[in-house]
């Protein structure tokens, strides 16, 4: 690796896009522990060198071409919809109707094509995947989880707008077909298991593992249980027991119990919740346990008791 700086500018030069998330996320942490700094999003970027040596600051050319007008006019769109409204029936269609002048599925696999995406307008495309047909969305979600080629998948080139894909799954991810879901946790699974530089970032993690509490596999079991071992973030570990007791993984959340005292008080909450799984166990361990807790975790209990026996059985909290 090498770099240069410019005042507070700084360019890295690495061998490959693996090394420079890497250093991305090197960078981020460090800034944050010694200097309580973040990174401006707006100012970073990752390209490859053709895209780096084609800049210039003197550059006054502007795209007329007809993809860009399209892009262009996309981007005006008013992506919103409150099904809560008087006309929420009428809003919803107009709002399809407006989307329907516009390839989504072919501009979004444009745009997925490219060594650096346009992130304005993926995000715009990613968000409205949820108001196409049935059809048109399986095309998308395809586009999204697709392989890029023998080494990478798509989501290597969506990696700065990865929050968006996780957050229009989690929205759809009931609506869609097995095989749509199975290419999803399969992509997901894989990023856990392999260690992507993009579940190394803790928010695209949390994001993988609330849409793997929808996996019922074996598999989900070993990528959660791999990603809870190499984690410490109190939060996101909480979210792995909660997405193990979604599984029903009795085994597991038995014995993590073993070790209550010693767990974060995240941890501690979401087993809590999760020990309902385990039936008169969860019982007779949260009886046993009920005098050492806080006041905010018997209300949790209480709460989470009612909702559970309403439900007839576990209710997701994700």
């Amino acid at each position: 690796m090498e770099f240069c700086r410019y005042a507070d500018d700084y360019i890295i030069f690495t061998d490959s896009v693996e090394e420079a998330y890497g250093c991305l996320i090197y960078l981020c942490e460090k800034l944050t522990e010694n200097e309580g700094l973040a990174i401006q999003k707006s100012k970073t970027q990752i390209m490859t060198s053709s895209e780096f040596l084609s800049l210039s600051e003197f550059g006054t050319s502007k795209d007329t071409s007809e993809e860009n007008t399209q892009a262009d006019n996309f981007l005006k769109l008013r992506l919103f919809y409150d099904p809560y409204s008087p006309t929420a029936d009428t809003d919803y269609d107009d709002l399809k109707e407006e989307l329907e002048r516009f390839d989504i599925v072919g501009m979004l696999g444009k745009e997925i094509s490219k060594s650096r995406i346009n992130q304005a307008l993926t995000r715009r495309l990613i968000n409205s995947v949820k108001y196409l047909s049935n059809y048109q969305r399986k095309a998308a979600i395809f586009s999204l989880f697709g392989q890029r080629d023998d080494t990478k998948s798509n989501l290597d080139v969506l990696y700065p707008v990865f929050p968006s894909v996780m957050l229009l799954i989690r929205s759809i991810i009931s609506d869609l077909d097995d095989e749509s879901r199975d290419l999803i946790f399969d992509d997901l699974r894989a990023l856990i298991i392999e260690e992507s530089y993009i579940t190394k970032v803790p928010i695209n993690l949390m994001y993988a593992v609330r849409i793997l509490a929808h996996d019922k596999s074996e598999e989900a079991d070993f990528a959660l249980i791999k990603a809870y071992k190499g984690q410490a973030n109190p939060v996101i570990l909480s979210e792995i027991i909660l997405a193990m007791a979604q599984h029903d993984s009795d085994y597991w959340i038995s014995d993590k119990i073993k070790s209550y005292s010693s767990l974060s008080r995240w941890e501690k909450r979401a087993l809590l919740i999760s020990s309902y799984i385990l039936g008169d166990e969860g019982q007779h361990w949260r009886d046993k346990i009920k005098g050492e807790l806080p006041d905010i975790d018997t209300l949790l209990i209480q709460w989470f008791s009612q909702r559970f026996n309403k439900n007839n059985g576990w209710g997701v909290l994700l």
